[in-house]
């Protein structure tokens, strides 16, 4: 999920972005906006697994953010570990 921080026009979305609006861009389509207008356009927001998660997104989240878990660990477990940073 993106935040807009600078309005533009999505030629391949077929509409403008306005400042604060928030969207789902793929990361590709992320870097190739970046790539066409520069930085100061998208802001990446930080979402925090939840409940809804699977075992698998948590434990994505969980590596993408260095923090170590046994692949034992229970889905309450993992949770536990993601409210437990300060991300």
């Amino acid at each position: 999920m993106y935040r807009v921080v600078g309005r533009f026009m999505g030629l391949a979305e077929n509409r403008y972005f306005e400042v604060g609006d928030e969207y789902d861009f793929t990361a590709d389509r992320a870097i190739e906006i970046v790539d066409k207008l520069g930085n100061g356009f998208l802001q990446k927001i930080e979402t925090v697994p939840n409940d809804s998660n699977s075992v698998a997104e948590i434990k994505e989240w969980l590596d993408n953010h260095a923090i170590e878990y046994q692949s034992t660990m229970l889905k309450a477990d993992l949770l536990a570990l993601v409210n437990d940073t300060d991300v």
